[in-house]
């Protein structure tokens, strides 16, 4: 019997320590395979290092000792101060937008697995502060900030109907600074005079129309003419194709805008109206302005059978000269030609005239509303919305000379702003992150977006303070590891470079794993079956 439990005693020590030598053959062998796992992926250039020669890269998992500077892990956006305008001096601070450009990222090398993956541009994006605006108008959307290719629009508050916009495009406005104007509403049409056209100029008389004192009050917005304010019968042209419009307005006036619309008679339901071209040929004030179409528009039907054909135009003083020489020699009268393929009946639907904003009643001090203010520079207002000064904003400096240390914009005659703008550049600025493949070293990260960037010109770009660069893999099946966004800041970019796991990899590791995990859980269970035989 004592010789039984002896036999069974050195029986448990012998399963017992091979036992053990199977868990530590196990762990080894877990070692050993990682081991060769990593060798592979760095045979294979498949990890991520450190970007080559770029300043302010580092990398997450690769990181230099000798590095010292430390990683941000954020940083908050410069805030934008709302615009102020007062008769003091007072900053604006705006920023203007640039285009979407693209770049192609760097190629990989031809040794590398990863040379079957496309090269995808990178998107660089700016953006635009407050568009500046004309005098009594409204802006859609309003906004501290404006992305790229974004739009506004803009509305007058006293002439009517009229849309314009403007886009940000490369850290600028582009389109013309929209005009507004003061739409009459004390100085109606008083008479017309229609007559058959030939080469532009009258050739008969067809009708004439005397309306002092027989237009109803209206009030609901300013104007000279509207159709349902001369209900007796219509102001109609008849009997020609082309027609020359004289039509008079009860007092002189300088006439910066104009919105006319005229109504064709059974344009719906006559068959010849089908293919027939009608339009404006030319508008005049007087010989000191030019007056250019700038919108039109069709409603149709309109008042049964007819369409309603809706114009605006813009008419500036030719010069300085001429705008004085106006000023002192305003007339009451504007002409207008419109012609058509065939002989055709239209009626004058609606006449709004609208003169220019001054600070005077004698039209010699024009007011222009708030400047477009580009990124890099501030303005401080001298005169309320007519001279404002420029300088270089804060983290900017200028390298032009001209004009000696402050520059300034002055409303002009045409009511737009007249004056030469200081080029500033910033100050402080952060490399471009590069992520270039060689013999050694291939990325599996890439840029694909920055925003906020200031460019130059039309072409060239930097990050500056508040830039971001914006990471993803290369391959959408690897693991992202890090953080998606690299802000600049005081001329350093923060957080470390991310970096991209291939997904073969962190499988065979997980299986290997698992499977170690099994072989101790099975050899557990034999042990103790056998110690409780």
């Amino acid at each position: 019997m004592l010789f039984f439990f002896q036999l069974r005693f050195y029986s448990n020590i012998v399963i017992f320590t091979i036992f053990f030598y199977e868990i530590i053959i196990i762990a080894i062998g877990v070692e050993h395979h990682s081991k060769l796992l990593h060798n592979n992926n760095n045979d294979n250039n498949t990890t991520i290092s450190r970007a080559k020669n770029s300043p302010g890269n580092s990398d997450l998992f690769f990181n230099d000792k000798n590095d010292k500077s430390g990683d941000k892990d954020s940083i908050q956006l410069p805030k934008h101060k709302k615009q102020e305008i007062s008769t003091t001096t007072t900053i604006i601070t705006t920023t203007t937008t640039t285009n979407l450009v693209s770049i192609n990222d760097s190629e990989s090398s031809s040794s590398s697995p990863l040379s079957a993956v496309t090269a995808r541009k990178i998107d660089v994006i700016a953006y635009c502060n407050d568009p500046g605006r004309p005098p009594k108008s409204q802006i859609s959307p309003v906004q501290l900030t404006y992305v790229e290719n974004e739009q506004v629009q803009y509305t007058c508050d006293e002439f009517i109907s009229l849309k314009q916009y403007r886009k940000c495009l490369k850290g600028k406005w582009h389109g013309e600074m929209p005009l507004c104007g003061n739409a009459f509403r004390q100085n109606d049409l008083t008479q017309v005079f229609i007559y058959e056209a030939e080469n532009g100029f009258p050739k008969r008389l067809l009708d004439e129309y005397n309306l002092t004192n027989n237009l109803q009050p209206f009030n609901k917005f300013g104007n000279s003419f509207i159709a349902e304010r001369y209900p007796s019968h219509p102001v109609r042209a008849k009997g020609a194709k082309d027609y020359y419009w004289n039509l008079i307005i009860e007092k002189p006036a300088l006439i910066q805008m104009i919105r006319i619309s005229f109504s064709i008679v059974n344009h719906l339901v006559d068959p010849k109206m089908r293919t027939n071209i009608f339009d404006i040929v030319t508008v005049v004030t007087n010989q000191y302005r030019d007056c250019k179409r700038v919108a039109n528009n069709s409603v149709s039907p309109w008042h049964y059978n007819s369409t309603r054909f809706d114009y605006w135009y813009f008419c500036r003083a030719k010069s300085k000269e001429d705008f004085h020489q106006e000023i002192q020699q305003m007339t009451n009268q504007i002409r207008i030609e419109t012609t058509s393929l065939v002989p055709i009946k239209y009626d004058l639907a609606t006449f709004i005239l609208a003169e220019q904003y001054s600070n005077n009643d004698n039209y010699t001090d024009p007011i222009c509303g708030l400047p477009e203010v580009p990124v890099g520079l501030e303005a401080r207002v001298i005169n309320d919305q007519i001279n404002y000064v420029f300088t270089c904003a804060k983290d900017f400096q200028r390298v032009d000379n001209y004009g000696g240390q402050f520059l300034t914009l002055q409303c002009g005659y045409d009511n737009r702003w007249h004056g030469q703008l200081p080029i500033c550049l910033p100050t402080r600025q952060c490399q471009k992150i590069v992520l270039e493949n060689d013999e050694t070293h291939t990325y599996l990260v890439e840029i694909y977006k920055y925003d906020r960037v200031f460019f130059i010109n039309q072409t060239e770009w930097i990050p500056v303070r508040g830039s971001r660069a914006f990471f993803r893999c290369k391959d959408e099946t690897n693991i992202f590891v890090g953080k998606e966004i690299r802000i600049c800041d005081d001329g350093e970019w923060t957080n470390s470079l991310p970096n991209c796991l291939p997904t073969s990899s962190v499988k065979s590791e997980d299986s290997l794993k698992t499977s170690s995990i099994l072989m101790i859980v099975l050899s557990t269970l034999i042990f103790t079956f056998l110690m409780s035989c």
